[in-house]
């Protein structure tokens, strides 16, 4: 058998391959190595697959399942005894159930013929794969008797009438849910991936943030056991203790907000304030908590400043903004706050001159407990900017930042309003 194969291309290859890319078939021709050496428009549209894109490539980079050893080894029948093979599905002895790139589902019939390489080193397969959904549909409503298969089986030279296969919809069905399970599996593997990564980063970030404090409350009342301070060290280490709890008992705050904005317990409760007096007064009470150890200017244009905005989601938002711009910017470094209000809408800008953000923190930037790699030696907890994200679109705005690396971050917040 394996002498009468004849070989296909030779001279003649571009008149060959106008010929397979004119049948009514998809055609594929795989060299040993599994590469491409033709793929027909059949298979480009039937894929999404351009010629262009595939030919010279290994046919596993795009169709990984090829690479098994089932269907690696069933090939290597082809490649290395120029045998004929027709590839199998658990549905039906030689029809193949697909998704093609389009979304439309197909019964393929699938057949690898080998084809003898014109320098007679062993074989190319080509793969002959035939579009019978149509036939199956039509199969099942005006069922084929064996003479008919009888007469059908010297054209094909493969029986097509033996499958055990009660319809097409059921086939179909069979298929969508197949694929539906698997892209809900990925999800909720994915799911479940991201939330233990959550978990991880909230044990480290909790044992790292409380052990400070703690340490420091220890120490503390050890010392304060002793009957020989004085008034003044006593005031000294009650107001270490006094500062520690309240280091913890913010950072407790901080989880509790953001579990609050992501399960939806935190509503959006618009109320009418003065915007300017509002910014105003919060970027005095910053100066105040900061020892005014940096520069801070606020500027407002618009045009009215009373507006209806939820007061405890905008006090949220800006002081965590400003708060991190005077963090990582260095002492006497210089924050800018800029308001403007104008067509129904609030628009915030915070700018610093800091240290800015690696560019490759910035996708994750306002994922829970995730710091920016070049603030390790800087206390904090990595909720700030995802209680920022959650307020501002509970608020039913956006968030957008520009940023530096040592030339500093602007985030820039807007929000919409109703001007009274």
């Amino acid at each position: 058998m394996v002498n009468q194969q004849k070989p296909l291309l030779n001279s003649s290859t571009d008149s060959a391959f106008s010929l397979l890319d004119a049948v009514s078939v998809g055609i594929c021709i795989l060299q040993k190595d599994g590469t491409v050496r033709f793929w027909n428009r059949h298979l480009e549209h039937w894929t999404g697959i351009a010629r262009t894109q595939i030919v010279g490539q290994a046919i596993a980079a795009y169709f990984p399942h090829l690479a098994e050893p089932k269907y690696r080894d069933r090939l290597n029948h082809t490649f290395q005894q120029g045998g004929r093979v027709i590839f199998s599905a658990q549905f039906h002895p030689h029809l193949i159930p697909c998704q093609l790139a389009n979304g439309t589902l197909q019964v393929q019939r699938s057949i690898a013929e080998p084809i003898r390489r014109v320098d007679g080193t062993g074989f190319d397969a080509l793969i002959s794969i035939q579009d019978v959904t149509d036939f199956c549909r039509q199969a099942q409503q005006c069922p084929i008797s064996d003479s008919s298969a009888t007469m059908l089986y010297p054209v094909t030279n493969t029986p097509l009438l033996d499958w055990q296969l009660s319809s097409i919809p059921e086939l179909e069905t069979k298929l969508r849910d197949r694929i539906l399970a698997e892209t809900e599996i990925r999800s909720a593997l994915k799911k479940e991936q991201e939330l233990n990564r959550l978990k991880s980063r909230f044990v480290s970030m909790v044992s790292h943030e409380f052990r400070t404090p703690m340490t420091a409350i220890r120490i503390c009342a050890e010392l304060l056991e002793h009957q020989t301070l004085s008034e003044q060290q006593r005031h000294r280490y009650f107001k270490q203790i006094q500062t520690a709890i309240h280091g913890m008992t913010q950072l407790l705050d901080e989880v509790l907000l953001l579990g609050k904005t992501e399960s939806g317990s935190f509503k959006y409760s618009p109320e009418l304030i003065n915007l300017k007096d509002f910014c105003s007064e919060l970027i005095e009470d910053l100066r105040v908590m900061f020892n005014a150890q940096h520069q801070m200017t606020y500027t407002y244009t618009g045009q009215s400043t009373e507006v209806a905005v939820d007061r405890i989601l905008l006090h949220h938002i800006l002081t965590n903004l400003l708060s991190n711009a005077i963090k990582y910017s260095p002492i006497g470094g210089r924050i800018q706050l800029e308001l403007n209000c104008h067509n129904n809408q609030v628009v915030l800008r915070i700018r610093d001159h800091g240290m800015g953000i690696p560019s490759q923190d910035c996708d994750r930037l306002f994922d829970p407990f995730h710091r920016a790699s070049n603030v390790t030696g800087i206390q904090g907890t990595g909720l700030g900017l995802a209680i920022v994200k959650n307020c501002v679109e509970l608020h039913g705005g956006q968030i957008e930042f520009e940023t530096e690396e040592g030339q500093g971050t602007t985030f820039t917040v807007t929000l919409p309003i109703s001007i009274v």
